[in-house]
């Protein structure tokens, strides 16, 4: 058996599977993420998104996260949302199974000015949660338009 014409073929496999193998981390580990990757929503987005879930109760359609701190969100926050910080996302741990259970996800603290929020889109951008956004109005805005809140139990 001549091995000469295999060696061409063989070359060309080893450099293309070289070359997969290379794109592979970029897909499954954490990338890069800039302010120009997050994706915004409006106040009146943010309550259409939370009548969608009030309407379906038993189905997990908004997770809102309240990224202010501790005492903030005791103090009062949009109805639903769960508090978490910075801190609680490490882009280096695997995904949470709960919170990829949501169709959207929702983070605001308190204003445009709040930078906890748009670090925590980013952060979550980066571990490939697809589906999370920035109010960035945030609690402010919500409550300056009458909109109700609530204290946790």
């Amino acid at each position: 058996m001549n091995l000469r014409p295999m060696l061409p073929v063989r070359a060309v496999f080893l450099v293309a599977l070289l070359a997969v193998s290379g794109l592979i981390p970029g897909c499954v580990g954490p990338r890069r993420v800039s302010d120009r990757d997050i994706r915004v929503v409006s106040m009146s987005q943010v309550a259409s998104l939370m009548d969608a879930q009030a309407s379906e109760p038993g189905e997990r359609k908004l997770l809102l996260i309240d990224a202010r701190s501790r005492e903030k969100y005791e103090a009062g926050h949009i109805p639903g949302a769960r508090h978490m910080l910075l801190s609680a996302v490490n882009p280096d741990m695997k995904r949470d199974k709960w919170m990829d259970s949501f169709d959207d996800i929702v983070v605001y603290a308190d204003n445009p000015g709040s930078a906890s929020p748009r670090a925590l889109v980013k952060r979550m951008m980066r571990m490939r949660y697809d589906d999370v956004r920035l109010f960035p109005g945030g609690y402010d805005q919500w409550t300056k338009a009458g909109l109700p809140t609530e204290m946790p139990e």
